[in-house]
């Protein structure tokens, strides 16, 4: 461990890449939506609460 208390080497480096997408704002699920592409071209994006994931977009928008 480093001087933070947090793991350093391959444990970091992965946790790097999985920044590197969006989580759900609903249940924290990895996205496979990259934080950098803009909303405009994101599915399950809410403006004003943040990405979804599938499955919690169906929950809140389901019809029928």
């Amino acid at each position: 461990m480093g001087k933070t208390g947090r793991r350093t080497g391959a444990g970091c480096r992965g946790r790097r890449k999985k920044d590197v997408l969006e989580r759900c704002v609903l249940c924290g699920r990895l996205t496979p939506v990259k934080r950098d592409s803009h909303i405009a071209g994101r599915r399950y994006y809410v403006e004003g609460a943040g990405q979804l994931c599938g499955r919690c977009y169906y929950d809140v928008y389901q019809t029928g």
